[in-house]
Parts: C-alpha cells; structure tokens; sequence
C-alpha cells in the first residue's frame, strides 16, 4: 500500500490540473463529463451524497449518467482527492473533498440529518501511541461518533 501524500489543492484550477495529471498517468481521457464532475465535486460544500451530486449536474445542465457518475467517484477517490465516508448501514455513503485541510473526525446524527466536523488533540494522541506500541504507521483513520439528539 503507497502512503497517502498531502496533496496541496486549494483552488479549483489546482484541484482539476491534479485529477487531469492523475487521468494523464493512467492513459485516460479528459472528458467535458469528468470536467463537470470535478467543478461539481469541488463547488459542494461538506459531505454529499452520489444522488445529491447527480441532481446538481442535472440542475445545472449537465446530463451525466449514474454509472459515469459511480466511475469518475471511484477515480476521484483513487487520486486522493475525495474520502468516502459510510456514517451509517441505512444510509448512503457520504463523500467529503480534499483540500489539505487539518484531520477531523465526525459526530453523526441521523435524526437531524446533520453531520459535525471536529478535532481533537486527544485522538491523535492515541493514534500515535498505536504506533509506539504495535510498531506501526497509522496511514487513516475514520472516527465517527453516532448520536442522537437529547429531549429537551
């Protein structure tokens, strides 16, 4: 397994110049579909959903199919420069861009259908004591924290 590289990718134009390198590499196309997935991808806000991401394309006009939508998502992922996220068995995973910010962690809460971003210096603590102690290189890691909302 390569180790997972920062990637510094901060503005729209070095987010696609870097997926259209990663496409270059791997003898594949830069298609006007792709390109909209990417401008796509980078405009949403937090976490989305595959049916979220397809209905913004076609509000915007964009006619891209599911399927194109499932491979360009596996690709963008492959390059490093989206995260899957699976908050819940129920529910459809969850996709976040990368842009070289700080790690973060999430709290889920299902029944207000909100998702918190979060960081803790305590976590990473324990992540770098797993190293010390098994004589390994934590690469990722995924915490999520699910909860529900206290009654008032």
């Amino acid at each position: 397994m390569r180790k997972n590289k920062e990637i510094d990718i901060l503005t729209f134009d070095t987010y696609s110049a870097h997926f259209n390198m990663f496409l270059s590499k791997k003898g594949m196309n830069h298609t006007s579909e792709r390109k909209a997935i990417v401008k796509a991808v980078y405009q949403f806000e937090g976490h989305f959903t595959i049916e979220q991401l397809h209905e913004y394309l076609q509000n915007s006009r964009y006619q891209v199919s599911i399927s194109t939508l499932y491979n360009n998502i596996h690709l963008l992922m492959e390059a490093k420069m989206l995260f899957k996220h699976q908050m819940s068995p129920l529910e459809p995973p969850q996709y976040e861009k990368y842009l070289k910010h700080k790690k973060h962690n999430h709290i889920y809460i299902p029944d207000k259908d909100e998702i918190i971003e979060f960081s803790d210096k305590r976590i990473d603590e324990i992540l770098k004591e797993i190293e010390t102690k098994y004589n390994v290189k934590v690469m990722q890691h995924n915490f999520v924290a699910y909860c529900r909302s206290k009654s008032k």
